[in-house]
């Protein structure tokens, strides 16, 4: 069994338009899920919302229209119905990653001081079957979603404060998140993480953003740690 080297520092990755490219078909599950709950009409601008999130969104419109906050049981059963919908879009197929992605967090996470951990405002099932394609996961435990957490600064930490647990790091010397939405930026800016932006769009939605660096996809030597 191959040894993974000391961990030291720390990268935090959102996942969809990140890792994975999912925002039209998790966005389409997600509209499809509101109209199947009859949780019609809302702001189809998500973002125009608070948090990005899924649990957030999802909320706030549930209580627009029922007067009262989500149960678990309304979230588990939303999440499924997420999940569901997306599968049925995929037609069987596996989401496609962003080009390069699968290869360079396998490369942090086997060959660098750096640990993995994902921070996403998905919902919890849906983020997992997208790291399926071959994203590692340590010990089944990197995955930190908005179910329990509806704001993402909220994830972040719990991320941070679970690594350091399992990769038993008292402090990380570096922490650095890569995201594609102006929120992903925002949440690490709140926290003060050093911020790397990835998509086609990037270097426009960061033009004025403090950031370590901006890359259409994770094949650039210069994306953070090859150099």
């Amino acid at each position: 069994m191959t040894t993974l080297p000391i961990k030291t520092k720390l990268t935090i990755f959102d996942i969809d338009g990140t890792l994975t490219d999912s925002v039209a078909i998790h966005q389409q599950a997600f509209r499809k899920a509101l109209e199947d709950a009859e949780l019609m009409p809302y702001d189809n601008n998500f973002s125009n919302y608070k948090h990005h999130t899924d649990r957030y969104i999802s909320n706030t419109i549930f209580f627009e229209h029922h007067g009262r906050d989500m149960t678990d049981e309304d979230i588990a059963r939303f999440e499924n119905d997420v999940y569901r919908l997306s599968l049925d879009l995929l037609q069987g197929k596996p989401f496609a990653e962003i080009s390069g992605a699968v290869a360079f967090v396998q490369y942090l996470h086997w060959h660098t001081p750096y640990a993995i951990a994902y921070a996403t405002g998905s919902f919890h099932q849906p983020a997992q079957n997208k790291l399926s394609i071959g994203f590692p996961n340590y010990l089944e435990s990197m995955l930190f979603s908005c179910n329990r957490q509806p704001v993402r600064e909220e994830i972040i930490q719990e991320a941070i404060k679970a690594s350091k647990y399992i990769y038993q790091v008292p402090h990380f010397e570096e922490i650095i998140a890569f995201g594609d939405g102006i929120w992903d930026w925002k949440a690490a800016q709140s926290l003060g993480i050093d911020f790397i932006g990835i998509g086609s769009r990037s270097r426009t939605i960061f033009a004025n953003c403090s950031c370590r660096g901006c890359y259409d996809d994770f094949h650039s030597q210069q994306v953070l740690l090859r150099e």
